[in-house]
């Protein structure tokens, strides 16, 4: 995951979207984990314009970062 905090806006809230449960070393170390805001284990990650190919489906996760 690319995290950059000079992209962050001052006093802004930051999510990370992903493919698996974050882990502590895919964010900056003065963050830490807020509330997960979002889970499904079964997302729809890619789908296609062809309707002979099937979407691929996994799980995806939004969590809050916060800062202590």
């Amino acid at each position: 995951m690319a995290f950059d905090l000079a992209d962050v806006p001052p006093g802004r809230e930051v999510y990370v979207l992903s493919t698996s449960f974050p882990k502590a070393s895919d964010y900056p170390t003065n963050y830490m984990f807020g509330a997960e805001i979002y889970a499904n284990p079964n997302a729809r990650q890619a789908v296609f314009r062809q309707f002979r190919t099937p979407p691929e489906i996994g799980e995806i996760h939004v969590v809050r970062l916060a800062q202590p």
